[in-house]
């Protein structure tokens, strides 16, 4: 082809020298795409029999909706893949699940961060909502927020309405990378040393090389801010007086919160036993009234007997 060209446009060496470049790399890309898409096709190809043989072996109810599902997530979240784990619910139900575990790709303070998930399809899916967790590395901690508590499970809105109409796991995925983009779910585990500093240094430089929204190789570290070293002694004591000063207002005011739950509780106790008695006096008061009813009963029928017998002995004098 290049021989080609050169037999047609009259070209100064230099010129065709850098039309071969240009050309060679051209091929490199075509080939590397190539054979990345058909990569992604054969991982997504085992995939499918992966989840007909997971979905299968745990009696799924809608196994093409769930199937079906998972497929249209994966091709999007190339991090992600199909396994089986025991969930414990919280009545202390044990059953092992289908669940999607990988990362995520999360802009997070114009860096891309690839964020550790577990998602959790029930036997009912997509009728019921998947329970989503992130799950920190030996390295990390989870960071308790709105969206992630302390264990880790997420709560998002389109859980707690899911709609197996207008709802799906891409659509949640989507979500949770948009509130971790607002919020960082984990942060890396802060350890006071020059050489985590330095390390630190590094991802940064890292971080602001890459911004792709699929990085090549998922990187795992989470933003967090190290004091400056010049006066770092300074800053640590510094951090530290204000967490005591905040944790003495927190023990305060905690303090206070369980005092009034006591004035509570005792007041409750209080109104439960009067509640009681007025019970106990409801029922004398009750009991009172049905023996004045049959009373009552009694001289109205004694009294009409009365009036009877009066109007016989008036009637036998008048004859």
């Amino acid at each position: 082809y290049l021989r080609f060209l050169v037999s047609k446009i009259k070209l100064k060496k230099n010129q065709l020298t850098k039309l071969k470049i240009d050309f060679i790399i051209g091929l490199r890309k075509c080939f590397s795409i190539f054979f990345l898409n058909l990569h992604c096709i054969l991982i997504m190809t085992s995939y499918e029999g992966i989840l007909d043989d997971l979905l299968s072996k745990l009696s799924y109810k809608y196994k093409d909706c769930t199937k079906r599902d998972i497929m249209d997530a994966l091709s999007y979240f190339k991090y992600l893949s199909p396994k089986t784990d025991k969930y414990v619910y919280p009545t202390g139900t044990v059953k092992e699940l289908v669940c999607v575990l990988g990362t995520i790709p999360v802009n997070f303070r114009s860096a891309v961060y690839n964020i550790p998930v577990q998602i959790y399809l029930n036997d009912t899916h997509p009728y019921d909502a998947p329970i989503a967790y992130v799950r920190p590395t030996a390295e990390m901690s989870v960071n308790v927020c709105e969206t992630v508590d302390a264990s880790g499970k997420v709560s998002l809105p389109c859980l707690t309405e899911w709609n197996h109409q207008n709802s799906d796991l891409y659509m949640l995925l989507n979500l949770m990378a948009i509130k971790f983009s607002e919020q960082t779910p984990l942060f890396s585990k802060p350890v006071r040393s020059a050489a985590i500093a330095s390390a630190s240094t590094g991802a940064i430089n890292s971080h602001r090389m890459n911004t792709l929204p699929y990085p090549s190789e998922p990187r795992s570290a989470i933003p967090i801010t190290f004091p400056d070293p010049t006066d770092s002694d300074v800053n640590f004591r510094h951090e530290a007086n204000e967490w005591k000063k905040k944790y003495e207002s927190c023990d305060k005011s905690l303090q206070s919160v369980m005092a009034q739950k006591n004035e509570l509780e005792a007041e409750t106790k209080s109104l439960r036993t009067k509640y009681e008695s007025m019970k106990k006096i409801s029922r004398v008061l009750l009991s009172e009234l049905e023996v004045f009813k049959q009373k009552l009963k009694n001289y109205e029928q004694q009294k009409s007997l009365d009036e009877t017998q009066t109007k016989e002995s008036e009637q036998v004098e008048s004859e």
